[in-house]
Formats: structure tokens, sequence, C-alpha cells
């Protein structure tokens, strides 16, 4: 098999076994399902994120991304003041462990049909890693090896 090495001692292959951790967003805004989504809105917002985790009780039970506020929300001009995060979220969220290769997360999203994955170990939200997030690391390994 052909196989391409930089002088970093970087490959096609273990790029692609780079586990999600190295690239997790651990700055993930979660908030109780009984919240409103322009405070969500506004906390995306100032955290530059594109999605908000959403909880009940703790435990995170739903996923709102910036799709879910344009076809739910924007399309159906409804107000973000009048908006329960729980009334918006898709569910369930999918998970995966901080050890979850870029090649394993991307397979996952492509099979569930989702952008964003949620990064835990045990029972702690550690943050989110996004498809668009994985792809540019990707490339950026990638354009590496071939420099």
């Amino acid at each position: 098999m052909y196989r391409i090495m930089s002088n970093t001692g970087l490959s096609r292959e273990k790029i692609m076994l780079t586990p999600v951790a190295s690239i997790l967003d651990t700055n993930a805004i979660i908030l109780e399902g009984d919240r409103y989504l322009d405070e969500g809105l506004r906390l995306m917002q100032e955290r530059n994120s594109r999605c908000i985790l959403v909880s009940h009780l703790g435990e995170v039970m739903g996923l709102i991304s910036e799709t879910d506020i344009l076809f739910k929300v924007a399309q159906e001009n409804r107000s973000p003041h009048k908006v329960k995060l729980r009334e918006i979220m898709t569910t369930p969220v999918v998970a995966v462990h901080t050890q979850t290769t870029f090649e394993q997360a991307l397979a996952i999203m492509s099979r569930r049909k989702v952008r964003q994955l949620m990064v835990h170990a045990y029972s702690a939200v550690l943050g989110i890693v996004t498809k668009d997030d994985l792809i540019n690391k990707i490339n950026s390994l990638m354009s590496q090896l071939e420099s």
C-alpha cells in the first residue's frame, strides 16, 4: 500500500486516527430547556458558537443548531423571546467519547445525519465537535503532508 509520510511523521492514516479531544470546543453552551431562545442566541453570538446543548435537571437532553433555529423559528416567523429551547431542540443528542477518532466521528455524523457531536467523559460534558471543525483540521493536517 502506498503511504505518504511527512517529515513530521504524519500520514493520512494517522490523521484520521486522531482523537476528537484534540479539536474539542470546550466553550459549549448548556441551558435548561425552559429558557427562551433569545438568551441562547445572545450566548451563541457572544461565544461564537453554532449550537446550544439543552438540559433538564442538569442532564443534556437535546441540541439546537443554527439549522434548527432557521427552520423551526425564523422560517415560521416565531419570536425568539417566546420560544422555549425544549420546543425546538433535536433529540437525542449524539455523543462520543474523547478517544473517538476523526474517522469514527465523521462516520457517525454521516450515519446519524448530524453535524455536531457532544463529547463526554463518563457523565461529564466536555464540549462539542462539529463536522466543519473536523474537515478544517483534516484539511490543515493534509496540507502539512503535501508541503
